[in-house]
């Protein structure tokens, strides 16, 4: 297993923060981290999980990476956590990730659900990242 990984999430969460939408969405800077701050501003994103394996059946240069994006909001409805999710969506679905030492193949939302927090009045969001990329040969 290599360690693109954290280059594949930094270039993920960089696409993320630069986008117009997302931003108008979780705020400029787009609060998106790895550990929250502990004044935390709603609406938010942390990154919550990365997996990281090799694709089967496949001749040993590609690995998928998945992502676990949780959203965070005190707006009480769902209408804020939806918005930020579309947002992110668009952006996953038709940016180009630029990661060094390998090249993505792949990269689609596979799962993003909406609902509400233990509290009963906040929301949260989960979203699920899919991105395969292709170790680059050493010349």
């Amino acid at each position: 297993m290599s360690g693109v990984v954290y280059d594949v999430q930094a270039a993920l969460v960089a696409v993320l923060r630069s986008d117009a939408d997302v931003k108008a969405a979780l705020g400029d800077p787009a609060r998106i981290y790895d550990v929250p701050p502990r004044e935390v501003i709603t609406p938010l994103v942390v990154v919550e999980a990365a997996e990281s394996r090799p694709v089967p059946a496949d001749g040993g240069g590609l690995e998928e990476h998945i992502f676990t994006l949780r959203l965070l909001s005190k707006y009480q409805g769902a209408a804020e956590v939806r918005a930020a999710q579309a947002a992110m969506a668009a952006v996953i679905e038709t940016s180009s990730l630029l990661v060094s030492g390998a090249t993505v193949i792949n990269q689609q939302v596979r799962y993003r659900d909406c609902f509400r927090g233990r509290d009963g009045r906040s929301q949260q969001g989960v979203m699920r990242i899919r991105i395969v990329t292709e170790q680059e040969s050493e010349a």
